[in-house]
């Protein structure tokens, strides 16, 4: 399980660091480290660049959802 579990658009996103503090004084400083982009499993992430594309054999312009992305990151 990965900081994905954590993230909750509702409330804000990430749990504040007071909070992580809690959960372990060793999670100081990590919250600043995750940001970045983030987003649910039911839109769109992107598409496959041309030129990887050609390099995996796939076809230019494949769209991805953030499911695809989460399921490459725990392999």
């Amino acid at each position: 399980m990965g900081h994905k579990w954590m993230w909750n658009d509702s409330l804000g996103g990430l749990p504040g660091e007071d909070f992580l503090l809690e959960v372990d004084p060793l999670l100081k400083g990590v919250r600043a480290k995750l940001q970045g982009g983030y987003g649910t499993s039911d839109k769109l992430a992107g598409q496959l660049a041309p030129e990887w594309a050609e390099k995996l054999g796939l076809r230019a312009g494949f769209q991805f959802q953030w499911e695809h992305l989460m399921r490459i990151g725990t392999r």
